[in-house]
C-alpha cells in the first residue's frame, strides 16, 4: 500500500493506493481518495509468464501423438509439488519381466507458466516416447538409440537431460534465440552461439517440423 497526496479542485486530498487481486476502482471518502489497483495486471519485471497447464491440457497433447504414432495411451496423470529438477517421468512396474505402465508425473513448477508451450510440449513428448518405446518393445529402453531416434523423428531434443533455465526466467535473457523457420514460432534461447547452432543444425521444430533459425 503506498500514500501520497493529489491536488484537486483547491484541495489537497490525502492519497492511498490499494493492491488488491480483483478489479476495483476506488473511492472517495471526505478529504480522502483511494485507488484501488488490480494486482493480476502486473508481470515482476524480466519475468514473462506464459499459459499455465492442467492435466486436461497434458491430455490434448497425449491424444494428439496418439493419432500421430497410431498408438493408444491413457495412462493416469498427476501432478507434482515437490519435484524441482525432474520435469517429468514415466512410472512402470515390471510384472513377469515385461513392462507394465503405471502413470506420467510432471513437476508443478514446469507447468506454472514459468516456461513456454514449446517447452512444456517437449516434456511431455520426451515421457510419451518413454512409454511408447517401452511397451512396444516390452523392456525398458531408456535413453538408448531406438529411444533417440524416435525422438528425432518427433522433432524434440534426444538428450536425456532437462536444458533448459529453471523457472521464471525471461527469455529476453537469451543472447540467441532459436524460430521455427516456417511458422516462426519461438522454440528456445541459450547465451552462447555454439549451443544455438549445434540445435539449429540437430533439430527441427515440433510444430511443422521444419528448420531452426537464429535471431
Amino acid at each position: 500500500m503506498a500514500k501520497s497526496g493529489i491536488y484537486a479542485f483547491g484541495v489537497i486530498y490525502q492519497t492511498k493506493v490499494v493492491y488488491v487481486y480483483q478489479d476495483k476502482i476506488g473511492h472517495v471518502e471526505k478529504g480522502k481518495i483511494s485507488i484501488w489497483v488490480c494486482l493480476s495486471i502486473f508481470r515482476v519485471a524480466g519475468s514473462e509468464m506464459h499459459n499455465k497447464w492442467d492435466i486436461s491440457k497434458i491430455e490434448a497433447v497425449i491424444q494428439e501423438l496418439n493419432k500421430r504414432l497410431d498408438y493408444q495411451c491413457n495412462l493416469k496423470i498427476e501432478i507434482s509439488k515437490r519435484s524441482q529438477k525432474r520435469m517429468g517421468a514415466f512410472f512402470y512396474r515390471k510384472n513377469n519381466g515385461r513392462i507394465e505402465p503405471v502413470k506420467f508425473v510432471f513437476a508443478q513448477c514446469l507447468l506454472d507458466g514459468s516456461y513456454s508451450e514449446e517447452v512444456v510440449k517437449e516434456v511431455i513428448i520426451h515421457e510419451y516416447l518413454h512409454y511408447y518405446c517401452d511397451t512396444i518393445t516390452g523392456v525398458s529402453n531408456g535413453h538408448n538409440s531406438y529411444f533417440k531416434k524416435m525422438c528425432r523423428i518427433m522433432g524434440i531434443s534426444d538428450s536425456a537431460t532437462f536444458k533448459y533455465d529453471t523457472k521464471r526466467k525471461s527469455d529476453t535473457a537469451y543472447k540467441y534465440k532459436i524460430y521455427c523457420s516456417k511458422c516462426n514460432k519461438y522454440i528456445c534461447g541459450n547465451k552462447r552461439i555454439d549451443f544455438a547452432n549445434n540445435k539449429v543444425k540437430k533439430y527441427i521444430s515440433s510444430c511443422c517440423k521444419a528448420k531452426l533459425i537464429i535471431k
